[in-house]
């Protein structure tokens, strides 16, 4: 993982790690959002509606996001973004190249 050095016309994507916990703990890779305010809005959500009688599966607690530039994601996923209305899912295993700090959402 390398640190994000920004730069004031990078565009940003926010980056929720997502994880499922029934007999154990595993990672479900991260949820991508273009717009921020959707990221903090979706994401509250998402963890309210995450726990049930079996487990939980929802975005990794305490509430967090990081920052990733566009520009260093896969194609598939700025392909994703672009046609899926700004909002996508990555692969279980996938892990930004190029993040900022972590954020919280409170």
């Amino acid at each position: 993982m390398v640190r994000m050095i920004y730069n004031m016309s990078m565009k940003i994507v926010y980056a929720v790690p997502y994880i499922e916990v029934e007999f154990g703990q595993r990672d479900e890779g991260y949820k991508l959002y273009l717009d921020k305010a959707r990221c903090v809005f979706e994401t509250k959500k998402s963890s309210n509606n995450g726990a049930s009688s079996d487990g939980y599966f929802g975005p990794v607690r305490p509430l967090r996001y990081v920052e990733v530039p566009f520009d260093s994601l896969e194609q598939e996923y700025k392909d994703k973004l672009n046609n899926e209305n700004g909002v996508c899912w990555t692969e279980n295993d996938w892990r930004p190249k190029f993040r900022s700090e972590e954020f919280d959402i409170v």
